[in-house]
């Protein structure tokens, strides 16, 4: 929407900008908004700040970063103006001085609704301004055939008719779109002057349209631009191929389209011309090549494409040889060319297709009648309908080629047909270029998806930091738990003393390393360190401050023993849970350097996620980084600039879910698939999934179990073989990552209903029983639940709200899966009785659970929920230790009989005995007798 030569440029419309208090003459002049007559539409104040930040995003030179910062200022600047047009009433209230102050306040609710995608960039700006605000989507592409918009997609709130709403569109331009998300929202029964629509820049033709069509409805807009260029109407390829030239490289085009053309053209090399495209079909149009025209008089090769147009190859014989037109039509020719090959000549305009009356050939168009700005490619036609009459009658169509493939061949003019030998040269030159074009697509769409990866760890960084209440200073940070003790050689250090733990002698061996010379890159230092105190000279760990809402005050996690890192480093473990032993194998094995650093890019969130006041609560959240999903972004000038290596323990993707139960389920009518979370018959899911790997806060994890810290620290060292002795000589150090399995936040529709509390809520914890999730035993209950809630979750995501599953890895009640199958053999190799199902577990392993569901509440704290709908769970112990977490949860839902296999009845009813929610029949010990399961034999 920018002016496209030079005569329009000069007419930009400038005045003076700047202070009142600098005089006339010495303001600068600068370009601004053009104006406009409609009252319902409202322009920002073309204040030399907006007019700054409009200069800056539409700078060539402005890099991303910038372009992103300066963009997201200017919407909220949109945001906030059109919050002053939404109705207020008084309201009076008292300060903390005691005196009244005479206010008001917005009277009614507000949405937002953006149209899809750009308009996504615009709902931070929305959010900043408005908390919790609830934000629907509409997303709207031109139709196949007609080129008009059509809706393909829309998730509004159910109460959107009684709600102010917002449209958000960054760019406005002919108004196609907008319009019909203006038609929606009123289908919805949101009455036109409830609604404004916001958007960065506007054309003044859009605006004409739409100010006209909707004179209730509000626009606020930061600059009208001066009107649109041929570009919105045109976007053509030229490829010239001869014998005697090298290849062009085509810039851009379809992957799927140029596939066909490469089939195509295949079908052609090594044939005769002639034979390929005999003269049979006459079509009447002509394409305007720069100033020359050619005709496109006789057509052979005509495939449909479907969607993606038509693709015609023709031929004509000119004065110095005969020239091949390979012709890609867009959507909109494809209708006309389909239609004129019947007999009819239909060509399309910018409101639909109306009919053509003349096709004028070359000897018959007058230059007069061609506009000198759309000489480089058209396709023109005349008309006798006022709605679509053009200059002198002639009309130009909105979707004209897209691509054009000129083949020119130096033969004789009568000749009927070119050597094979030449065409197959010609045919390869064409393929080569085609190669070209589909890599440069290639990596052009995976370009698209790095870009959004970087938006979402941007918005996600700007909102946590946004969080912190108060600001940074310069000059202080947290205090430093480290004493620096200066030339102390590092076994003349005591070993500090813990709470309980009585302080000991911790060795501290200079042991020379085994490895040889040449080995040394694989060695980070000459010695092995069994452990570090707290002020030995060299260790100066990063100031970590759990629970700070200031992400740089807090401080990143880092665990890592790297040359680089090992002094720096504010926590005990390594990174991986579990799998860090297979990195130390990989180690040992010189299968990774040790200087290794993982290469981020593209591996960003694939969706936002808080921050919430729960992250800032150190009670709250004590097992789990709460900024794990950002580190490396959050914290990228620490790593660069120290040469630290800082990981992430959380990541976020998306992906699709497939279970053969769930397509029984739309079998059977359980599950609707809707295309947007269930997205077919299949039962196919569409699921954003969420990877945690544990980080304890060693003092929160402590009160959480109601021990003190130093016995927790004493244990800990002891039962992992004295793994970690820093656990006993660093107290300075409060987070420990544990060599434990992680878990998995299966989230079903948009994952910001999970923290929504006008949003229902349904979920399901589970814990890892991998012989029946993975291979379906059916000893117990735990697939059948697992699915349960599965498709419980995928059903409130659908009706509206949030569907989660959590998934941890806690293998057989968290005692391991050799201790479960002992158990299985000791109630297998018995009567396998229902009343003595606990005991035969405490027999074996002490005790009858070890998953500890203290810490499991701590992800609903991460994601931002705050209830719980449906609960589809009948332990006691979940339960009990969510509540206790101060999340309440409305209604328990238990698995439905029909889901039971026949030998888990004695797991289920023996849970349910022993305190597992049910709301039928509880078994006294007498009948848990009579529940038996299977033998072996059986």
């Amino acid at each position: 929407m920018m002016a496209s030569n030079k005569d329009t440029a000069q007419s930009i419309h400038r005045e003076a900008v700047g202070p009142g208090y600098v005089s006339k003459t010495n303001k600068p002049e600068a370009t601004v908004s053009t104006t406009v007559s409609f009252p319902n539409v409202h322009v920002l104040a073309q204040t030399p700040q907006l007019i700054a930040l409009l200069t800056m995003i539409r700078d060539v030179n402005t890099d991303r970063a910038d372009f992103i910062f300066y963009s997201n200022r200017i919407i909220r600047l949109l945001v906030e103006e059109s919050l002053n047009h939404l109705p207020v009433i008084a309201h009076e209230i008292n300060t903390p001085v005691g005196r009244s102050y005479a206010g008001v306040m917005f009277q009614g609710k507000i949405c937002g609704v953006s149209i899809m995608r750009a308009g996504e960039a615009m709902e931070q700006g929305l959010r900043d301004c408005c908390r919790s605000v609830r934000i629907g989507k509409i997303l709207i592409q031109r139709d196949e055939e007609t080129c008009m918009p059509k809706l393909f997609y829309d998730k509004l709130p159910e109460d959107i008719s009684d709600r102010w709403v917002l449209l958000l569109d960054p760019m406005f331009a002919t108004g196609g779109s907008a319009t019909m998300a203006v038609d929606v929202l009123k289908s919805r029964g949101v009455p036109e002057d409830r609604i404004l629509f916001v958007n960065l820049i506007a054309s003044p033709e859009g605006i004409n349209v739409f100010a006209k069509k909707f004179p209730k409805l509000r626009v606020v807009t930061a600059f009208i631009d001066q009107g649109l260029d041929e570009k919105n109407l045109l976007v053509v390829i030229l490829v010239v191929v001869d014998n005697s030239l090298p290849p062009v490289s085509i810039v851009a085009a379809s992957i799927l389209v140029i596939q066909v053309i490469i089939d195509a053209l295949l079908g052609l090399a090594g044939s005769a011309w002639d034979r390929v495209v005999p003269r049979a079909v006459r079509v009447g149009f002509l394409v305007l090549l720069g100033n020359g025209v050619a005709r496109v008089a006789d057509a052979g090769l005509l495939v449909d494409l479907g969607r993606h147009g038509l693709l015609m190859i023709a031929e004509e014989t000119r004065e110095g040889g005969r020239e091949g037109l390979v012709l890609l039509l867009g959507r909109g020719l494809r209708r006309l060319l389909s239609l004129a090959l019947k007999g009819q000549a239909l060509i399309s305009g910018r409101g639909g297709l109306c009919p053509v009356h003349a096709v004028l050939y070359p000897q018959e168009m007058p230059d007069a009648r061609v506009p000198e700005a759309s000489r480089r490619f058209a396709v023109w036609g005349y008309t006798d309908t006022e709605q679509f009459r053009g200059p002198q009658g002639i009309i130009q169509p909105t979707a004209l080629p897209t691509i054009i493939l000129l083949l020119k061949r130096k033969t004789a003019p009568r000749t009927m047909a070119a050597p094979a030998a030449d065409q197959t040269a010609v045919m390869k030159d064409v393929l080569e270029a085609l190669k070209v074009l589909t890599a440069n697509q290639t990596q052009l769409a995976a370009n698209v998806d790095a870009i959004n990866g970087r938006v979402n760890i941007l918005a996600g960084i700007k909102e946590v930091e946004h969080a912190a209440t108060a600001p940074r200073s310069k000059q202080e940070g947290p205090p430093s738990t480290t004493a620096h003790i200066d030339d102390k050689e590092d076994h003349d250090v005591a070993v500090p003393e813990s709470p309980t733990v009585a302080p000991t002698e911790a060795d501290h061996a200079n042991i020379p390393s085994t490895a040889s010379p040449s080995n040394t890159n694989h060695t980070p230092t000459s010695r092995i360190i069994l452990t570090t105190y707290p002020g030995q000279s060299g260790i100066n760990p990063l100031p970590m401050d759990w629970g700070n809402k200031d992400p740089q005050m807090r401080g990143p996690v880092v665990v890592s023993r790297s040359q680089s890192t090992i002094r720096r480093r504010n926590a005990i473990g390594a990174h991986g849970g579990s799998y860090s032993m297979y990195y130390a194998l990989a180690v040992a094995s010189k299968e990774i350097e040790l200087d290794h650093k993982p290469d981020f890019t593209n591996t960003e969130p694939a969706s936002n996620i808080g921050p919430f006041p729960q992250w800032a609560d150190k009670e709250k959240i004590v097992s789990l980084d709460p900024l794990g999903h950002l580190a490396p972004w959050l914290f990228k000038s620490t790593m660069d600039s120290e040469n630290i290596d800082i990981r992430p323990t959380i990541a976020i993707t998306k992906a699709r879910m497939n279970l053969p139960e769930l397509e029984a389920s739309v079998r059977e009518g359980r599950l609707i698939p809707d295309g947007k979370v269930c997205l077919n018959d299949l039962g196919e899911l569409a699921v954003t999934k969420f990877a945690v790997e544990p980080v304890w806060y060693l003092p929160g994890v402590a009160k959480r179990f109601g021990i003190d810290e130093g016995t927790l620290r004493r244990s800990l060292f002891e039962h992992t073989g004295g793994s970690y002795p820093e656990l006993i000589t660093r107290g300075d150090i409060k987070v420990f990552l544990p060599p434990i399995g992680g878990l998995t936040v299966y989230c079903f529709g948009d994952p910001a209903k999970m923290a929504d509390a006008n949003a229902r809520l349904a979920l399901r914890i589970h814990d890892e029983c991998n012989s029946s999730d993975v291979f379906s035993s059916n000893i117990c209950t735990c697939r059948p639940y697992l699915i349960f809630g599965i498709e419980e979750a995928v059903k409130e995501a659908q009706k509206g709200g949030s569907g989660v599953v959590i998934y941890f890895r806690k293998e057989g009640r968290a005692l391991g899966e050799v201790t479960k199958y002992l158990v299985y053999n000791a109630r297998k190799r018995s009567a396998d009785r229902a009343s003595e199902y606990f005991q035969r577990t405490e027999n074996v392993a002490g005790v009858k659970d070890m998953r500890f569901q203290a810490l499991m509440p701590d992800i609903l704290h991460w994601l931002g929920i705050t209830k719980i709908d449906r609960m589809m769970s009948m332990s006691d112990m979940k339960h009990d230790a969510i509540v206790g977490q101060g999340i309440p949860i409305h209604e328990r839902v238990e698995l439905p009989e029909s889901w039971i296999p026949d030998d888990g009845r004695v797991e289920i009813d023996a849970k349910i005995t022993a305190g597992y929610f049910t709301k039928g029949h509880r078994m006294t010990n007498e009948e848990l007798e009579a529940v038996r399961g299977r033998t072996w034999e059986e």
